[in-house]
């Protein structure tokens, strides 16, 4: 009993969080809160366990939610963005709120179909091509017995892979932002089983990437060209993310969710008195998940808001900056480097990319471009057009 009172307090306080300071109607409200909770969950567990040594907890995720929905209220002076739920997931219009909808369902229902083929009934049975579930799994299991992430706890793979070098720094290297989605996850469910967690993990963010394109391309009209439009469906259709679920790579769509976050949010929220908090959490957050998806980042913000990259070429320093409001926007970038400066120091100390490096036999330079090669064509759609 006390589980769902723990659970049902969790879900309130975010709920509550989220209907404070996100503005928007619909699914993509739902979509911005699950950005939300995350991120912020994810900066502060690192902080909270790097700084103070202090564990994880649903307990502190409610307390934190309720502090900072408190603070929110008193600096708005008592104004909501929505007087309830309903409000915020129903659009004003029927015919609007049956097209928002009507294509995440229908998205939703071809995904989990295709996930439900390949794992079929049994979550609780791993099926991947590689071994990189396995590692992944062992980590985010001592977050989950502990509250902290496992670069702050002792490397127990290192001692059950036999003292394998391979594995020697892993607790290290491993992206630790996932762990706490894992912890997340586990602690609402409480499943017979962990292995089943990993399983529905990948499954829920491989579900919300798929989705979160598709609606900011179709529904919010981020694109109008009916070719690019194709273009995205195509990527999204031929299972463009389900690499990562075919090879668990959990730390890859977790940070691709908050990287879909970051765009999403930044040229929306980054000139609010209080909302410029979001795109700086969420930025943060992505480094800490997965740093490699950060030049996708940081390219995002320099050309956003531009006319078009055509015209990028014509402007004078000054005029990208009046244009293109960089001085604020750099303010949201420094802000989001600040709150993840205790895992860049960290990547740093421990040399994480030579370390990776070293055992692949890959220069530096080739863990990221494989990474922006993948978002490139969504990258020219945004961008360009």
């Amino acid at each position: 009993m006390l589980h769902y009172f723990q659970v049902a307090l969790f879900f309130m306080s975010v709920m509550v969080f989220s209907l404070l300071v996100l503005k928007n109607r619909g699914p993509i409200f739902l979509f911005r809160a699950v950005g939300l909770c995350f991120s912020i969950l994810v900066v502060f567990t690192f902080n909270l366990n790097w700084l103070l040594r202090v564990p994880l907890s649903l307990w502190l995720a409610v307390s934190l939610f309720s502090i900072l929905s408190f603070f929110i209220f008193f600096f708005n002076n008592g104004k909501v963005k929505h007087k309830n739920i309903a409000d915020a997931l129903i659009p004003k219009k029927i015919v609007a709120s049956l097209q928002e909808w009507g294509i995440p369902v229908f998205f939703l229902i071809v995904i989990f179909g295709a996930c439900y083929v390949y794992f079929g009934k049994k979550l609780d049975m791993p099926n991947y091509s590689v071994g990189d579930g396995a590692i992944h799994y062992k980590l985010m299991t001592q977050t989950v017995n502990s509250g902290m992430m496992p670069l702050f706890l002792p490397n127990e793979l290192f001692v059950d892979s036999g003292n394998n070098p391979d594995f020697k720094y892993h607790n290290l290297t491993y992206f630790p932002g996932t762990s706490v989605a894992f912890y997340i996850f586990s602690k609402v469910i409480e499943p017979k089983n962990l292995v089943s967690i990993l399983q529905i993990l990948n499954i829920v963010f491989f579900g919300l990437i798929s989705l979160y394109l598709v609606y900011i391309f179709i529904v919010r009209k981020k694109i109008k060209n009916k070719l690019l439009i194709f273009s995205a469906f195509f990527f999204v259709a031929t299972g463009t993310f389900f690499d990562f679920i075919f090879n668990s790579y959990t730390t890859q769509l977790f940070g691709l969710f908050l990287l879909l976050f970051f765009v999403d949010t930044f040229d929306e929220y980054s000139e609010g008195k209080i909302s410029f908090f979001i795109p700086m959490f969420s930025l943060g957050a992505l480094i800490i998940s997965y740093f490699y998806w950060l030049p996708v980042a940081l390219l995002y913000v320099f050309f956003s808001n531009t006319p078009s990259l055509r015209k990028i070429f014509k402007f004078s320093l000054v005029d990208l900056f009046k244009e293109n409001k960089l001085g604020i926007k750099l303010v949201v970038v420094l802000g989001g480097l600040l709150l993840a400066g205790g895992y860049i120091f960290q990547v740093f100390q421990q040399n994480i990319l030579g370390y990776a490096g070293a055992i692949g036999g890959i220069p530096r330079w080739k863990f990221f471009l494989p990474q922006m090669s993948m978002m490139l064509p969504f990258a020219v759609i945004i961008i360009y057009f």
